[in-house]
């Protein structure tokens, strides 16, 4: 749920916008849009991408620095982040009675250090129940699981570069192809296993759990690595019709799936894969309707409001 952490893109920029709608909507309006959730699957993948795709330029050059990486994290992030968190602990204190204030209070300090979603999953919460809102830093749960897939993902790239430049003595630059696509999609397929096996044995646990959850990064990380590859090898008759197809499955998914659907499992494998497609194809899709709908001011705008809209609705 970043802001632009590269050049602008309008088809990411779409992304960002029809994943918060969703989510709003589907927080407003639980009934009429139950596969709303699927806004925040969307953003882990758009997050996956982004973050990779400027990691692997910076390991690239030779110029990764973890402490501006995570310095220039928290400038975006927390000063947004921390004030809502302020003002929802002040607003608890003085509305709700005592004996919610203790629980409450407790998920806000959850939320504080990034850890939420763990704690959500420690105490059987249900996203779900009561129309999804069972706290008021209910949704702090996402930006939990991005803080942790932001600690670990630049030394996760980096030292496993790193380990294959000693033994083959190799530049970054040809290991990257072989040795961040196996480590990629091993995360991808030993998280998506995880995650479907934490869904049968626990379904609200496992709609929390971070390594549950990293698959949807890693296949944001996949499109951003094959980029170049992926587009060559679409024949031009394709990209449009496959961009189309992209997006209906998307809005498609928001109407189908339900709470009991099984999110973040196989459920969730045709949303990541529709967001994956969109990225990949960028706004080289060739089609002027699409341009036009993406490009819409106020579609663009909300890809801009995105981070801020999702913390304060």
């Amino acid at each position: 749920m970043l802001q632009k952490d590269r050049e602008v893109v309008a088809s990411i920029q779409a992304l960002r916008a029809i994943a918060v709608v969703f989510v709003v909507l589907n927080h407003f309006f639980p009934a009429r849009l139950q596969g709303g959730y699927i806004g925040v699957d969307i953003f882990f993948v758009v997050s996956g991408f982004l973050i990779s795709s400027h990691l692997l330029k910076e390991i690239k050059r030779g110029d990764l620095n973890f402490s501006r990486f995570y310095l220039r994290r928290a400038r975006r992030l927390l000063p947004a982040s921390l004030i809502v968190l302020a003002l929802t602990c002040l607003a608890v204190s003085l509305s709700m009675p005592s004996a919610w204030q203790v629980a409450n209070l407790k998920d806000a300090a959850a939320a504080a250090v990034y850890g939420v979603n763990w704690w959500f999953a420690a105490n059987a919460v249900n996203y779900f129940a009561d129309s999804g809102v069972s706290s008021p830093v209910n949704h702090y749960w996402s930006l939990s699981v991005e803080e942790q897939f932001y600690l670990v993902w630049p030394a996760l790239l980096y030292f496993s570069l790193r380990i294959a430049m000693a033994r083959t003595r190799r530049t970054a630059e040809s290991l990257i192809p072989i040795v961040i696509v196996v480590l990629l999609a091993t995360i991808l397929a030993l998280s998506l296993i995880s995650a479907i096996v934490a869904v049968h044995r626990s379904p609200s646990a496992a709609y929390f759990l971070t390594y549950a959850r990293a698959w949807e990064f890693a296949a944001g990380g996949l499109a951003a690595l094959m980029l170049g590859n992926l587009k060559n090898q679409l024949q031009a008759g394709w990209v449009k019709p496959l961009f189309g197809v992209a997006w209906l499955t998307l809005i498609a998914s928001s109407r189908i799936l339900r709470p009991e659907s099984g999110v973040p499992g196989l459920a969730a494998v045709p949303v990541v894969l529709a967001a994956a497609i969109v990225l990949v194809i960028g706004d080289d899709h060739g089609s002027p309707l699409a341009r036009r709908i993406i490009g819409f001011a106020p579609v663009q705008w909300l890809g801009d409001i995105s981070y801020s809209l999702y913390l304060w609705h």
